[in-house]
């Protein structure tokens, strides 16, 4: 239950701070927000929680699982980039399914937070 309130609460912080970038871009004339745009937000947040994720995992000495997954979402990337971003929102979500389902097990056993 922590791990998903501290998944969250960055969730919500990434999502903060990406909405005030697109007003200051849009208001600035850098950018002219689309909604085509908007799968695209949603795969990098996708990717920001299985990123923050792997780094729990990675602070806690799971260092070989995190690796793999990204590994393996990157390969997918590179094999299958002809098909836009739905290769990327099917990529991150996986590995985001992988990494956070890994997480919930890993992290809840008492033992392992014991040791540091």
């Amino acid at each position: 239950m922590i791990l998903l309130a501290a998944t969250a609460m960055y969730l919500a912080a990434t999502v903060a701070l990406m909405a005030l970038t697109v007003v200051v871009a849009a208001r600035t004339g850098l950018v002219h927000p689309r909604l085509e745009y908007l799968p695209q937000l949603v795969a990098y947040l996708i990717l920001a929680a299985a990123m923050f994720l792997s780094l729990m995992l990675l602070a806690f000495g799971s260092r070989i699982f995190p690796l793999v997954a990204g590994a393996c979402a990157l390969a997918f990337q590179i094999a299958c980039r002809d098909f836009g971003v739905l290769t990327q929102i099917v990529a991150v979500t996986d590995l985001l399914l992988a990494v956070g389902g890994f997480a919930a097990i890993v992290l809840s056993r008492t033992a392992r937070h014991a040791y540091y």
